[in-house]
Parts: C-alpha cells; structure tokens; sequence
C-alpha cells in the first residue's frame, strides 16, 4: 500500500485529525498540486489552530502566483502563531512573509 493510501485509509478512520490532512498535502505537494491545495484548504478552514499548514500553504500558493491567497495564509499564519505564542514557528513564518514581501511589495 503506497503512503498516499494509507492516509487516507487512516483520514477514513480519523475524519478530525489535522495531521493527516496535512500529511496528505505534504505528500501530494510534489505529485498533484491541486490536491495538495485541496488538503491545505480543508486545514485553513477546519483547523485553522493546527499552526503546520501556514508556512507551507503560503509558500504553494506563492510558488503557483497566487500572490494575494499567499498573502493571506502569511498573515493569517502570524496572527495565529502570535496568538499561540508558537515563537519559533513565528520567527520563520515572519521570516518568509518578509522575503515575500520583498519580492511582490512595491
């Protein structure tokens, strides 16, 4: 059994686990990207606490020119982690949105 199959096997038995979501846009970001930005979605909306999804959902929809979603994640992603106090997530996420900033702010 390949591991895309086995998280969704495990998704199946576990509908209310971030992980596996994130799990299965992480394995799907290299293999189909509309996939991988099905699961991230799910992640933004339903478990917008699990702090994983940000930087990379960010970082996907950046590499897909989809500039003002990628905006929205970064910004998002840092209210979230400052309200979590999750300081070393913060520090890279501010870290990307800042290079991003760099390259699509005027």
């Amino acid at each position: 059994m390949d591991r895309i199959t086995q998280l969704k096997q495990y998704l199946e038995e576990s509908p209310d686990d971030p992980f596996l979501y994130y799990a299965l846009a992480t394995e799907y970001t290299q293999k189909d990207v509309e996939k991988a930005i099905h699961y991230y979605e799910i992640l933004l909306a339903r478990f917008p606490a699990y702090t994983g999804t940000y930087y990379h959902a960010a970082a996907l929809y950046e590499a897909l020119e989809e500039i003002e979603k990628a905006r929205l994640v970064y910004e998002k992603g840092i209210t979230v982690l400052t309200e979590q106090q999750a300081h070393k997530l913060l520090e890279e996420l501010k870290n990307a949105y800042y290079n991003f900033q760099m390259e699509y702010d005027e």
